[in-house]
């Protein structure tokens, strides 16, 4: 029997409707399947991220818990990063450097990671330049990039923290362009579904470089910009969107009024998130500033919630010093 033009049309339509169901799901951008790859990490408080940069040396990792919102009682802070670990050594054999003062902040027996994942407060690690050679910005060789990503990762599951900052400054070597993009991927690769943010700092040229088809903003979650707005644009060309950009205060030097045109202008533009460097146990009201702008609420500390650090002493700079 012969079928009317029009209901052949339709079924073929639906054959291939159904055709195209069948067709498996792609994994993902790039060479190293990632269950999740562009990664939402963190509940918001309400639109805007806020991240705590902890400078451990002289402040308890803990206080980041301390700060909440008066009426509804919740965390001001979604992130907290432990400021700082380093990147040591030689171009052709860096390794991760802890300090005492990083080294107890993250001891088991403290337990703050704990406390603060507790309170919904996610923990990155940062890792800084300290004066070598090796540096975020010296990998030529996959290899040694892969090493140092792998290095970073097992340190990552050893203090159950939430990923890694990368903060490119204070490292002697020669850089290059594309250094960021090589030891980014290879971070992904060996630490899926956890969090790559970079403190955005004097690096134009590593944004505008590909490597192998890749920009560095295709492994980047969050970027933590440095002091002001100026340089905002650089990260837009170089693929990173408003919503993983925060804008940043620090706190030892802004005033009450520039903190709250800061928070102004993240609201009305619609980036993704505010940092505030050196959060301190005096924090209170700067932060208050803030939240009645972004929340329309004051910041306060539970009694007896915020704790004085005490300063570890120096130590010898070697390889598994963080183990």
């Amino acid at each position: 029997m012969k079928q009317h033009p029009l209901l052949q049309a339709l079924l073929l339509l639906l054959l291939l409707a159904a055709a195209a169901c069948m067709k498996p799901n792609p994994i993902g951008p790039g060479p190293f399947p990632d269950p999740d790859p562009k990664v939402k990490p963190v509940p918001l408080n309400g639109n805007v991220l806020r991240v705590a940069y902890i400078e451990v040396n002289d402040h308890d990792l803990s206080n980041a818990g301390c700060f909440q919102l008066d009426s509804t009682k919740s965390r001001f802070f979604d992130v907290a990063v432990v400021f700082a670990a380093n990147i040591n050594g030689r171009v052709d054999s860096p390794f991760l450097h802890f300090n005492n003062n990083v080294k107890a902040a993250l001891s088991a027996q403290k337990g703050y990671v704990d406390q603060l994942h507790a309170k919904g407060i996610k923990v990155l690690l940062d890792v800084l330049g300290n004066h070598d050679p090796a540096g975020w910005t010296t990998f030529t060789d996959e290899g040694v990039a892969d090493m140092f990503a792998k290095e970073l990762a097992d340190c990552v599951q050893k203090y159950n923290l939430d990923g890694i900052d990368i903060d490119d400054e204070y490292s002697s070597g020669p850089s290059n362009d594309t250094s960021l993009i090589m030891v980014t991927k290879a971070m992904r690769k060996y630490m899926p579904g956890k969090i790559i943010s970079k403190f955005l700092f004097a690096d134009a040229s590593d944004f505008s470089a590909t490597w192998r088809g890749q920009r560095l903003s295709d492994y980047l979650d969050l970027g933590f910009c440095n002091y002001g707005v100026t340089n905002v644009q650089t990260y837009l060309n170089g693929g990173m969107t408003k919503d993983k950009i925060s804008l940043s205060v620090e706190l030892n030097f802004n005033s009450g009024s520039s903190i709250t045109n800061m928070a102004n202008y993240i609201k009305n533009n619609n980036f993704g998130g505010m940092m505030f460097f050196n959060v301190n146990p005096n924090a209170t009201n700067q932060l208050s500033t803030a939240a009645q702008v972004l929340d329309k609420q004051r910041v306060t500390t539970p009694s007896e919630c915020l704790k004085n650090w005490v300063k570890q002493p120096d130590g010898p700079i070697y390889p598994g010093s963080w183990k």
